[in-house]
This record gives C-alpha cells, sequence and structure tokens, in this order.
C-alpha cells in the first residue's frame, strides 16, 4: 500500500520543515497563568500562545495537529457522502440558532423526497456561551469544532443512519488512542462522547453494575417512594417574616423533603411555575427540554409578585396565575406537605397532588446529587470529572418543524425531514489527547494526530557527513509522502532530544558518529532507548508502523 500523505513540494514548503525556518518557540517551564497540565505542554510545547483572559492563538505546531484532527473527521464525513458548506462570521455553540443555518438551506433548497439523504457539515469557530469558569484552553471564548446535520426523509432512514454514524466516529477517537465513554442514551435523544480527565470541568455519573453513563446535568433522577400517611385536611396557617425554606422548616419543626418549593421563571415570553421538593435543587436544563423551550431565566420580582398575589418568599402551587404549572414527579408520591399559599405572611400545610391542585406537565426536575442511584438497576453511582468532546443526538422533525421546512413526498403530501446532529469540538479533542497521552518528557502523539511524523536530528550540525546522510533521509522520506522535520539548528544534541520529545513526534531518526557506515539510531517516542538500524531499513520499518494506523482508516 502506497500512503497518501497530501505533501506540497517545493522549496517554501521545504523551508518550513526544518527546525531553523519554523516558528516552534518552545519553553522549559510553561508561564504560570496556564494552569492545566494539557494548557502547559501546549504553551512548553509551542502549540498555543495565550493572547487574552480565555482567548488563545493557535501556532504553526497546533495548527498542523488541528488539521490533522480535522482530516480525519472530513474522511469519516466523505464515507457518508456528506457536503461541507461554509457559515460566515462566528457561530454561538450549542444555541438554536446555529442549527438554523442548516435547516434553512434545507428549506429554500430542498423541495422533494428525491434530495434525501442530504448530509451538511461545516468545519470552523464557535462562540462558546458559557461565561464562567476557568481560565484556561478548553473553556477559550472561541473554539473550533466540526457540525454535521443528517437528513432523512423518515425515522426508518434516520434510526439506520444514527448506527453508522456512531460507529464511524466512535472508530475515530479509537483510531487516535483515545480513552473515552459514550452517554447513556436518555430522554434527551443525545449521547454524548466524554474523556477521562482529573482537571476536566465536566461531571458525569457511573454504575459499575449496568454500565450507565451520564453527564450529571442530565442523568434521570428517580423520585423517592410515597409513603402510607392518610391524607389530612388542607390548612392555611400564619407564617409572619417566614420566606425562606430553611426558616418555614424551622418553623413547622419538619424535615425539608416534606416542603415543596414554588420556583418561577419566564420560558419563551411565558410565566412558568416549577414545584420541586425542599431539598432538592432544581435542574433547569431538564426544565427547558421538558416543556420544549428555548431561553428561560428566573422571574423578576414584579413577575413573581403578578402571579402569586404576594411579596416573594410565599409563592406555592395552589391558585397561582403562572401560564404553566410544572411538577417533579417526586411531588407526585409525597403526602401532606408544605408550600406557599400566594399570600403574603401564609402557607399551606398538608397540601397534597390531585386533591388539592394539578400540574400541566409533570416529569423530572431534580438536580442528580450523590444520594441518588442508578435510574436503571438503582446501584450505587461514581461521581467521575471528564472533557465533554461532541455528541450525536436524534432530533426528529422538530428542527424541519421549526421553520416549516416542508418537502413533497412521492404521494404529494408535505412532510418534515428527520434530522440527526452530530458535533465534535476539535479543541477538546487535542486537549484529551494530550492529558491521555504524555510522560516527564512532553506529549506523546498518536500517528494521526502528530504534527510532524518523523524527526530527523544530525547530532553535529556542522559534520558535513552527517549533514549530507541526513538530507538524503529526509528527501526520501518527503517523497514517500511523510511530513518530516528536519533539526538543522546548530545546538546541542540534548536540546534537540528534548524538544522532539516535549513536541511529542511518533518517530526520532538520529544521525550520529555511524552515518559514514550507514547506520542510523531509530527510536520510537514511546520506546526506552533507540535501536541502530541501517539507513536502507528506516524506509520499509516507517512505513510498516505507518502502514497499521493508514489500513485501519
Amino acid at each position: 500500500m502506497r500512503l497518501k500523505f497530501s505533501v506540497n513540494k517545493g522549496k517554501g514548503y521545504d523551508l518550513h520543515m526544518r527546525v531553523s525556518s519554523l516558528l516552534m518557540p518552545t519553553l522549559k517551564e510553561a508561564p504560570a497563568d496556564y494552569v492545566t497540565l494539557s494548557s502547559r505542554l501546549m504553551a512548553r510545547a509551542g502549540l498555543v500562545r495565550r493572547i487574552s483572559p480565555r482567548l488563545y492563538n493557535y501556532l504553526p505546531l497546533g495548527l498542523k495537529v488541528r488539521s490533522k484532527i480535522e482530516e480525519s473527521l472530513r474522511r469519516e464525513l466523505e464515507k457518508l457522502r456528506s457536503q461541507e458548506i461554509d457559515i460566515p462570521g462566528l457561530v454561538y455553540k450549542e444555541t438554536p440558532e446555529n442549527s438554523h443555518f442548516f435547516v434553512d438551506i434545507l428549506k429554500k433548497d430542498v423541495k422533494s423526497y428525491r434530495a434525501f439523504p442530504l448530509y451538511l457539515y461545516r468545519i470552523g469557530q464557535i462562540l462558546n456561551t458559557r461565561e464562567k469558569g476557568r481560565d484556561t484552553f478548553i473553556n477559550s471564548r472561541v473554539s473550533y469544532a466540526m457540525e454535521a446535520y443528517f437528513f432523512e426523509k423518515d425515522n426508518r432512514n434516520s434510526e439506520t443512519s444514527y448506527e453508522i454514524i456512531y460507529k464511524l466516529f466512535s472508530n475515530v477517537l479509537g483510531r487516535l488512542n483515545m480513552r473515552y465513554c459514550i452517554t447513556s442514551y436518555d430522554e434527551f435523544n443525545t449521547q454524548e462522547f466524554i474523556t477521562h480527565s482529573h482537571e476536566g470541568e465536566d461531571e458525569f455519573i457511573t454504575c459499575s453494575q449496568c454500565d450507565y453513563i451520564a453527564d450529571v446535568k442530565t442523568a434521570k433522577c428517580l423520585p423517592e417512594g410515597g409513603n402510607s400517611e392518610e391524607f389530612l385536611k388542607l390548612e392555611k396557617i400564619s407564617t409572619p417574616d417566614i420566606k425562606t425554606i430553611d426558616e418555614l422548616k424551622a418553623f413547622l419543626q419538619i424535615d425539608a423533603k416534606k416542603l415543596v418549593k414554588t420556583l418561577i421563571y419566564k420560558i419563551d415570553g411565558k410565566t412558568v411555575a416549577a414545584l420541586i421538593r425542599g431539598d432538592r435543587s432544581l435542574n433547569e436544563k431538564k426544565l427547558l427540554r421538558l416543556i420544549k423551550g428555548k431561553s428561560i431565566v428566573m422571574a423578576d420580582k414584579d413577575v413573581v409578585e403578578k402571579v402569586t398575589d404576594a411579596e416573594l418568599g410565599f409563592a406555592g402551587p395552589i391558585g397561582i396565575k403562572a401560564d404553566i404549572l410544572v411538577a417533579d414527579d417526586e411531588v407526585l408520591n409525597m403526602k401532606n406537605w408544605a408550600a406557599g399559599a400566594n399570600d403574603t405572611g401564609y402557607h399551606y400545610i398538608n397540601v397534597n397532588y390531585g386533591k388539592d391542585f394539578t400540574a400541566d406537565i409533570i416529569g423530572d426536575l431534580k438536580v442528580f446529587t450523590e444520594k441518588d442511584n442508578c435510574p436503571y438497576c438503582s446501584s450505587p453511582v461514581s461521581f467521575k470529572k471528564g472533557i465533554k468532546i461532541g455528541h450525536l443526538s436524534k432530533i426528529g422533525t422538530e428542527l424541519a418543524g421549526s421553520i416549516n421546512a416542508y418537502y413533497i413526498d412521492e404521494d404529494g403530501s408535505e412532510k418534515y425531514s428527520h434530522a440527526l446532529e452530530l458535533s465534535m469540538d476539535i479543541d477538546r479533542i487535542i486537549v484529551s489527547i494530550i492529558e491521555q497521552h504524555n510522560d516527564e518528557s512532553g506529549i506523546i502523539w498518536p500517528i494521526l494526530a502528530a504534527p510532524f511524523d518523523v524527526v530527523i536530528i544530525p547530532v553535529i550540525s556542522v559534520n558535513e557527513e552527517q549533514v549530507k546522510l541526513s538530507e538524503s533521509i529526509y528527501e526520501n522520506l518527503v517523497e514517500m509522502g511523510f511530513n518530516v522535520l528536519l533539526d538543522d539548528r546548530n545546538e546541542r544534541a540534548g536540546v534537540k532530544f528534548k524538544d522532539a520529545d516535549l513536541v511529542g513526534i511518533p518517530i526520532r531518526i538520529t544521525v550520529g558518529k555511524k552515518a559514514g557506515e550507514g547506520i542510523v539510531e531509530y527510536k520510537k517516542r514511546t520506546d526506552i532507548a533507540p535501536v541502530d538500524v541501517k539507513v536502507e531499513d528506516v524506509y520499509p520499518k516507517i512505513k510498516k508502523e505507518f502502514d497499521i494506523h493508514m489500513d485501519n482508516l
């Protein structure tokens, strides 16, 4: 098999494959403001530079790494016959408006069932909507990612495509030697790709008994069971100056599990009152998903007082004037609990769902905690940190239906296409690889992500024999299609070795005192020590090493 690397030949490109002409500003120590292991290694290896809070520049080596991962993703997308589009400017990460760039094409240019399947993708910069967080590379205000939308004419074809896409992109991560997990499929119709990382900013749960894995922000949380109490008579009691859960708990001398909080939000212009047990925290993402909303904010004082006819602190479900009343499913199992009476200075006791009020929508609104068990087998779960690098979602007809982007089917009827969404954050993939593959000397890149395939180091750069052999090996490897770096600097060999290991180039060829005998040192980045190899054996040895990886593409 002949290697098929894209190599631009000519003097201009050749100069940039020599360290003397390459911007490769390696550092012995990372600046103090690079706080994570991956960011320190990226800074030391000359991949990126921080230019302002939460904003980074890619330097040439970092851009090479990013481009190789980008091409791996493109290769898989082309297998699916995906077509690339370009979106002008920056778009926002994980916002509904982002998908509309794709579905707008669907609305304007796809009129018939014959156009399906239609797979579109883009690779480019995305603005991170997260406002807070540590000043780290993966929390940068601008990230580089791949987004793809797969449109099918019906759900059956969509299900088939889902399995194919899932396998293809699992293979990409596998070939990059990444240790990752995929969250269990849940009511959010999304599976997320997560890499384990002690320094990750995302938290997820795992069950050792049934292999359930989920993002803690969306993990399904089972309601606690009810009790055998008899219904008691609803009473309205005076609670002067009692406005918080803690104050009410102390006043009534009951456990927080016997209280229900009523939280009021503005969602897409409507007032939404949400009920949750007193010792629980409400997961706003679950609430938004449950009522199929787009934007959510806590209601201000004026809105709360309008829907409750009371001051802050006395909201409750009975008689509330919200547009939508949503109850956490755990509330249905509770009996004889306390809540606000929508009357300043008063609360109800002995409130019961179904007897005293009903909700418009019921579902899981709870934040998953360490006290909760696996929602599928009820076993204890572990909390771990990780990096969310992508997701695959079933959107169904919701996307096309949102802007009436219909097509004409065979029978002449108007229908909405079914959509799948795939997103892969390339910046986060790079960080994950570095965190998983490094040692005390630096980064250890997998072959398919390394900025260069091979580095050639003449021990003495002014030794004519060594330089001549180095140049010959260099030219032959470039001709074979390899991406080769020649360290032609007039530096000590030890400095060159350290830089090569820090940058993480997979194979190092050292041309030293045995150059006259046609023997060089061959060392993989993961090897403890180099071995002597005849020059003519270097080429098949390197080719075999790369064929192992390339044959799997």
